[in-house]
């Protein structure tokens, strides 16, 4: 065979055994008139985000600060197009639909307690307006109030409902979008002369 091994489980391949051969490798290249685009022109390529009739070429990847490093290129309606991929992660995490999702529970219980008390309060003022002193007027007062806290909290609770749906539609998007923009990343890798 004309291996031997060596100390650390490391092979040593004597030359009698190795080879070289040729291989064919197909490289894209972007050119406009003829010519390999530069770095230059591809720069001046104006951004936009591709329809649905877009014919995707392919993707460059080239660092443009604050901007992107993969390149999504693209002809729609006679033009050629650039735009970055978006491959960042979820806008919205996990952990903020689950304290959404806490914040709704603790308002439905602040909800029922204060339902609850409204009902009490006014089985009070309903069986003895007068007992432990209480006016009619003082108990009218506290239902009053009961009532007004009982419209709050409901009113926290939908809007609460609400920030939950947005935050779970945030974090569909998110993945979708990444999703796609992952797919577009393994296109055909275009290059441009540096």
């Amino acid at each position: 065979m004309g291996n031997r091994r060596l100390c650390g489980g490391k092979m040593q391949v004597e030359t009698q055994n190795a080879s070289l051969s040729t291989m064919a490798v197909t490289i894209k290249a972007l050119h406009v008139n003829g010519k390999q685009m530069t770095l230059a022109v591809f720069r001046q390529l104006e951004q936009k985000r591709e329809n649905e009739q877009a014919e995707l070429w392919g993707c460059v990847h080239y660092e443009i600060k604050d901007q992107g490093s993969i390149w999504l290129v693209f002809s729609q309606d006679g033009h050629l197009y650039r735009r970055p991929l978006d491959l960042s992660s979820p806008r919205v995490s996990r952990y903020e639909i689950a304290e959404a999702e806490n914040k709704l529970r603790w308002t439905v219980d602040k909800f029922n307690l204060y339902k609850s008390g409204g009902v009490r309060a006014s089985e009070m003022l309903l069986k003895n307006v007068f007992e432990d002193g209480c006016t009619e007027s003082y108990c009218r007062e506290r239902v009053k109030e009961y009532n007004n806290l009982l419209g709050e909290v409901e009113i926290a609770r939908k809007n609460l409902e609400e920030e939950k749906d947005i935050y779970n539609n945030e974090l569909a998007d998110s993945q979708g979008r990444l999703t796609r923009e992952t797919k577009l990343s393994k296109l055909t890798h275009l290059f441009i002369a540096v």
